[in-house]
């Protein structure tokens, strides 16, 4: 009876513990088939990039995917790796996910079957937008005269956003220029895309009062100082000397050097080319008028040599077929006009 008692135990006991290790042997089985949870990596690129291909090889390849698919990243070609991405659409801010595939190239045929030849993976795309607009104006400073008419729109270039957004439309311009008070203003020029990103670019204007040339010319022992010495380089050069231009050249110079006093352009402060002043006085010429402005050097002498230690500038002195020259000053500002 006792000998029934312990079979009847030991049977017992081992039919639990078979029962125990079926439920491990289920659940190593379980683990087993639960798939292993794929890393899905972020990457960023700007709205309408050129390069958004190559910012995402780039970023998987810096990545921790070569090593987490069990490959050694020195026995990669990453040149001639094929990336294959599932379709995407950087025109506009969005997050997309991305399917890749990745045929692997390997350094060398010796490494080939010691790598996996293809890898699949997702990726987070951010396409987003941090650039400002692009904004350029004609002038950063322009000399305006009393009573003149002002828009500030003339002296706006162009504006531009990597988005494609129409930021001319929006373009915010903050104008407290009172153009019947002499002084000092700035123009306020604001570009905004509809993420915030801006650009700002400030326009100086000076309001001055009404360019008058008294008597119709500009003359002095100055003028006809710089017009000897202007005369013996050319002399030492083998030139024909120049001869001071007439009352209606020598006004238009004087014009032009009271307009770049305060803005040194080549332009005049409506915009137009430095020839209309001439033209405007009437007067004609038979070669091209090529016109030279220096603020630099205190004494004539100092400023005929600023001129003539600049390549460009030597170079209108030294016309050859030039005959006449109009020269003029206002404040510091020298100007001269050769045709």
């Amino acid at each position: 009876m006792k000998a029934k008692k312990l079979v009847l135990t030991v049977a017992a006991c081992f039919l639990a513990l078979c029962g125990i290790l079926s439920e491990n042997i289920q659940e190593v089985q379980a683990e087993e088939t639960l798939p292993l949870q794929q890393t899905v990596y972020d990457v960023t690129v700007e709205v309408n990039s050129t390069d958004a291909f190559d910012q995402i090889k780039t970023s998987l390849l810096q990545s921790d995917l070569l090593i987490r698919e069990g490959i050694d990243p020195t026995l990669v070609d990453f040149q001639n790796s094929d990336f294959i991405l599932g379709q995407i659409d950087t025109t506009k801010i969005s997050n997309q996910d991305i399917n890749v595939l990745i045929n692997i190239k390997p350094v060398s045929e010796t490494t080939q079957l010691l790598i996996k030849s293809t890898i699949t993976t997702k990726i987070s795309l951010h396409v987003v937008d941090t650039q400002a607009p692009i904004l350029a104006l004609t002038k950063e400073s322009i000399y305006s005269q009393l009573g003149n008419e002002f828009n500030p729109w003339d002296y706006l270039s162009y504006v531009f956003d990597n988005s494609n957004e129409n930021v001319y439309e929006t373009l915010e311009i903050q104008n407290g220029v009172d153009i019947n008070t002499e002084g000092d203003y700035v123009v306020k020029y604001i570009a905004k895309d509809s993420t915030g990103n801006q650009t700002e670019l400030p326009l100086n204007v000076k309001v001055g009062k009404r360019i008058v040339v008294n008597g119709g010319v500009a003359s002095g022992d100055s003028i006809e100082t710089m017009l000897t010495l202007i005369n013996n380089v050319r002399a030492e050069n083998g030139l024909n000397p120049l001869q001071l231009a007439d009352a209606a050249g020598q006004t238009a110079i004087a014009i032009r050097a009271a307009e770049s006093e305060y803005d040194i352009s080549h332009r005049r402060p409506d915009g137009s080319h430095y020839k209309t002043a001439l033209s405007d006085q009437g007067v004609s010429w038979c070669h091209s008028p090529l016109e030279i402005l220096t603020s630099s050097g205190s004494t004539v002498e100092a400023k005929l040599n600023w001129w003539l230690n600049s390549p460009n500038h030597r170079a209108i002195l030294m016309q050859a077929n030039y005959d006449t020259i109009a020269i003029g000053y206002s404040g510091k500002m020298w100007a001269a006009i050769v045709y």
